[in-house]
């Protein structure tokens, strides 16, 4: 990371970092509770992210044709993966950015997925589906009615599709 160099009234130059220039331990305290208020989600996830963020740009460093495939979806590999690779050794970091590279990564099982952090997902999930049906919820009361039969009855079937599916989740649990 790029070190600033800046100078105060009597002249001694201090490094500072960069704005963009973030490392893990930079994202904690009232930064990790803003953006967590901001994007209704906790600290925790907060500082998750900014691991999996980390990691993704030391792998970059390694490969930039590793660090397109993650991003993209291509190369299999999960962010409880990436967030660990965060703490790993510069040398386990290459292993796998090499390993996207080529294409010979091994994708990570994920019958084993950890109980908590798939609470945590539906937790979130649940969240944003709230958010969304208040917002769907306010369009139709603005939606004017003079609208089409046509149009009105493929909202009604897509309305329709949503509340069977979540019914079918309602009844497995």
């Amino acid at each position: 990371m790029a070190d600033k160099k800046i100078r105060d009234g009597n002249q001694n130059a201090r490094k500072t970092k960069g704005q963009n220039d973030l490392s893990f331990s930079d994202i904690s305290g009232s930064t990790a509770k803003r953006l967590a208020a901001q994007y209704r989600v906790s600290a925790k996830t907060i500082n998750r992210d900014a691991k999996v963020a980390k990691a993704i740009e030391s792998i970059g460093e390694v490969s930039g044709p590793a660090k397109n495939k993650i991003l993209s979806g291509e190369a299999g590999i999960d962010k409880y993966k990436l967030g660990g690779l965060c703490e790993k050794p510069k040398k386990e970091i290459e292993e796998v950015a090499i390993a996207i590279e080529n294409g010979t990564y091994e994708k990570q099982n994920s019958t084993h997925a950890d109980p908590d952090k798939v609470y945590d997902k539906v937790q979130t999930a649940l969240r944003i589906l709230g958010l969304a049906v208040k917002g769907l919820n306010n369009s139709l009361l603005q939606l004017p009615e003079n609208r089409s039969i046509d149009e009105r009855a493929h909202i009604k079937q897509a309305i329709n599709s949503c509340i069977f599916q979540l019914e079918n989740q309602y009844r497995r649990l």
